[in-house]
């Protein structure tokens, strides 16, 4: 890598008096009809990579090299991204794709002899989602904005380099990393809406077949691969050369982040006892790329010095911690029972949550090893991922890079069980806050039911209890019914007499949100539609949301058998700043024991 990176150094302004006509070092421009879709930066720079193939004076000047940004747990942090939530805070990717033009031998040789620094040529990076401007920028500049501050491993970024005709050629996505998990719709939904253009895939993948290779052969930071993989480190002291989706995340993260602080002391990585993290090797400037060797050593601090010595030597400690103790359990001294799972683990790390220090002063310790068991069937929320991840934050705190929408309330739920990790259940409940969509509605709504309701004398099934998340449970309540009252205006729904079905069949916003309110608890579902923040429109067309959405309801789709109630809808007298629909249900006649005397 050291040898590659050598050969691509930009050769160094001479000091001669000549300077060579006629050649621009000027980067190309982009493209007035290149087509940008968000979220799909592969196919943005597959688009922008065809058309400078095609074009002979770029392919004369410029090298042209595609590359992918993305780590082991795919969870890189970029500053400097238009996504971002605030000015200085980072976006989490779990990858990110741009394209660099370096110059070739004879165009850097052309331009060596000029005194015009801006005359020179230098490596230039083409990001759709970067906020600095103008694109492209140079690789220098990007790399110093984009990366500028020491991170966590987890969070470090990778970089897959591909020369241009090879990314062209073999590179094949049929979007499916990007579709919803089917919930029994008829039609696939996207994350984000995809290219109007048909899926991208390149001659000699469609010679030999391939459809989708996207993440197996670029996205991949290990040796199967195409192209070659660098670490931050090397492209830092070698110029070049050498989308859970993303995160949005706001300044207050940057501590778990960043590694401008010492870092806590108190958890492991992902809960699953095997999974290799880099370990810090403090003073070393460079990484040692060994792509065949999962474990190898990586030093954690290899940007820039900490700013105290004690900093180094604290991260060492948790790095030995975590590795040692939690990955591969040397010198346990307990070991804990969950969910047919045994993990061997430490006592003195164990005592930092108040459950499992109850469990340990409560099961004496006779001879050897204490063994100690935590049955959790009755709390259905905290799955064996969830556990796992939560008890890994008791080593490192690496661990919250594992907590992704599909398991953030498992974490959560098994977080508040533990105790004593406030800041964890915190970024867990974030995660949930954020994950609420159209499309995850419905585990939301089981949630919902789950807490306790007002009882109209019916039968009501057993559910899922729910006080497992203390002050988090009303909270989720509170964002789901957010959400709710707000999704009118989020789906952008127009009044009923414009509201109609697009021409292939899809729902129409309308549609999808009578479909969203069809199954929402009735309580839910009379305080969203009475709701002065429930934007529909005018008090009719509110009227005439809520009659059609009964009428979808006393059809059977809301949930449960015998769910549905006779429910009565009344228009008018509303309060000032309020509702003018009510809403009320008509309780059902309880039966009657007739006495005889």
């Amino acid at each position: 890598m050291s040898d590659r990176g050598q050969q691509l150094l930009p050769s160094a302004s001479a000091d001669s008096e000549h300077q060579v006509a006629n050649v621009a070092a000027d980067p190309p421009g982009l493209p007035a009809d290149l087509v940008y879709t968000r979220c799909y930066c592969e196919e943005n720079v597959y688009l922008l990579c065809e058309d400078f193939m095609n074009r002979k004076d770029v392919c004369e000047r410029w090298n042209i090299w595609v590359v992918f940004i993305s780590n082991e747990t795919k969870t890189v942090a970029l500053w400097d991204q238009k996504v971002a939530r605030e000015p200085g805070a980072p976006v989490l990717w779990d990858y990110h794709v741009i394209l660099v033009l370096e110059p070739t031998e004879a165009f850097k040789a052309a331009n060596s002899d000029c005194k015009n620094e801006s005359q020179t040529a230098r490596s230039w990076v083409y990001d759709f989602d970067t906020l600095i401007t103008p694109v492209p920028c140079t690789w220098l500049d990007y790399i110093a904005r984009t990366f500028p501050r020491q991170v966590f491993p987890q969070y470090q970024s990778m970089f897959r380099l591909i020369p241009g005709s090879i990314f062209i050629n073999y590179f094949a996505s049929d979007r499916s990393h990007m579709l919803i998990p089917d919930q029994g719709r008829e039609a696939a939904i996207y994350i984000s809406p995809p290219p109007e253009h048909a899926p991208l895939c390149g001659a000699e993948a469609r010679k030999a077949g391939v459809k989708n290779n996207l993440m197996e052969r670029f996205v991949t930071m290990d040796a199967s691969g195409e192209g070659e993989v660098a670490l931050l480190a090397a492209i830092s002291i070698f110029p070049f050369p050498f989308s859970f989706f993303f995160v949005v995340l706001d300044t207050r993260y940057l501590p778990y982040i960043i590694m401008s602080s010492v870092p806590s002391t108190s958890a492991s990585l992902n809960g699953r006892n095997g999974h290799p993290e880099p370990q810090n090797a403090s003073g070393s400037e460079t990484y040692e790329v060994d792509s065949a060797s999962p474990t190898s050593a990586h030093p954690v601090n290899g940007l820039i010095p900490p700013a105290f010595p004690q900093t180094s030597h604290n991260e060492e400690i948790v790095s030995h911690l975590y590795h040692s103790g939690f990955q591969t359990g040397n010198y346990a001294d307990t070991i804990l029972h969950v969910h047919q799972n045994v993990y061997r683990l430490h006592a003195i790390i164990l005592s930092r949550s108040p459950y499992l220090a109850h469990l340990m002063s409560t099961s004496p310790q006779t001879s050897g090893q204490r063994v100690i068991y935590v049955n959790l069937e009755q709390e259905p929320e905290i799955t064996q991922e969830g556990f796992a991840i939560a008890l890994g934050y008791l080593y490192s705190s690496v661990s919250m890079s594992m907590i992704q929408p599909e398991n953030a309330r498992a974490v959560l739920a098994a977080g508040c069980l533990l105790g004593g990790m406030q800041e964890f259940c915190a970024f867990a409940y974030d995660v949930c806050r954020h994950s609420l969509s159209v499309e995850t509605i419905d585990r939301w709504l089981h949630f919902v039911e789950a807490a306790p309701s007002s009882n109209d004398g019916a039968t009501t099934p057993e559910l899922p209890q729910t006080s497992i998340f203390g002050l988090y449970a009303q909270k989720l309540r509170d964002d789901v019914f957010h959400f709710l009252v707000t999704l009118p205006e989020t789906l952008e729904v127009a009044p009923p007499q414009q509201a109609s079905s697009s021409a292939n069949g899809t729902p129409s916003p309308r549609d999808l949100l009578l479909q969203a309110y069809s199954r929402v608890p009735f309580d839910l579902f009379k305080s969203a539609v009475e709701s002065p923040t429930f934007r529909i429109g005018s008090d009719q067309a509110r009227f005439k949301f809520a009659k059609d959405a009964i009428e979808l309801r006393k059809r059977g789709i809301s949930r449960g058998s015998g769910a549905e109630e006779t429910v009565v809808l009344a228009f008018g007298g509303a309060n000032y700043g309020g509702s003018a629909v009510h809403i009320t249900r008509k309780l059902r006649k309880r039966p009657l024991w007739k006495v005889n005397s």
